[in-house]
């Protein structure tokens, strides 16, 4: 009886074989010298390359050298760049919705005026990235890396991020109604003339963050390091979780 189960065995694990290199190779495979929408790109090179206004929509990108690429204009709505490298390149006003860049290195990349609705940023590499003028409700950069990141005239409500390093960046004249920053390294962040009502930041390390002309009403700030924090002109409206000696301050008491 062993014969027939080592044979039965066999033939599994032939199908399971099968089976993960159709999944594999759900998409056509994509020319590289005329790269398209929904194909297969993965054995593509477009360091440097000139692709403004390219319709990559639902491409897998996965782990593709994209460095210095210009997309400006560009649409990867639904695009799989995951362990992409995108270090300095411009996507700015592109079409990101949907489009999931876990884990790429994306050094300075541009991404102003960028639509990134539900767009995902987990844990990727996005020191000093420009995101200035960017839109899109409940995109993710849970665990990302935003040192020195620029936000001026974002608009990202409901924006995932928890776990971030934020340190020394700056949020200016921005909407983030309800984003999660808990456990975000905030150290010497600044943000100004801000919509935060309802966000939270919960246990996440605020020290030195200057916080001026921002709405925060809502907001819970429960377990949170505010040491050396400046409160500026701020409404703190059933705000939580902020310490006596602050409210005191604040209240000019």
């Amino acid at each position: 009886m062993r014969m027939p189960i080592m044979l039965a065995a066999a033939t599994l694990s032939a199908a399971l074989g099968t089976l993960n290199a159709t999944a594999a190779s759900a998409l056509p495979k994509g020319d590289c010298s005329a790269p398209a929408a929904m194909t297969d790109l993965r054995q593509c090179n477009f360091e440097g390359k000139f692709l403004m206004g390219a319709d990559l929509h639902g491409a897998d990108l996965r782990g593709v050298k994209l460095a210095k690429a210009r997309l400006n204009g560009c649409n990867l709505a639904g695009a799989k760049l995951q362990k992409a490298s995108l270090r300095w390149a411009n996507l700015e006003g592109c079409d990101l919705r949907g489009a999931n860049f876990t884990e790429s290195d994306m050094l300075h990349v541009k991404l102003a005026s960028a639509r990134l609705d539900k767009a995902d940023f987990t844990r990727a590499f996005m020191f000093g990235a420009i995101l200035n003028k960017a839109t899109g409700k409940e995109a993710r950069f849970r665990g990302a890396h935003l040192r020195d990141v620029e936000m001026d005239q974002v608009s990202l409500p409901r924006a995932d991020l928890s776990s971030t390093m934020l340190f020394r960046g700056f949020i200016i004249g921005s909407d983030l109604r309800g984003a999660n920053f808990a456990k975000a390294n905030m150290t010497g962040l600044s943000i100004e003339e801000s919509d935060l009502r309802k966000a939270s930041f919960t246990g996440a390390n605020m020290a030195g963050i200057n916080l001026v002309s921002c709405k925060l009403g809502e907001a819970d700030f429960t377990g949170a390091d505010l040491q050396n924090a400046t409160f500026e002109d701020v409404d703190i409206t059933a705000a939580r979780g902020l310490p006596d000696q602050l409210l005191k301050k604040l209240a000019g008491k």
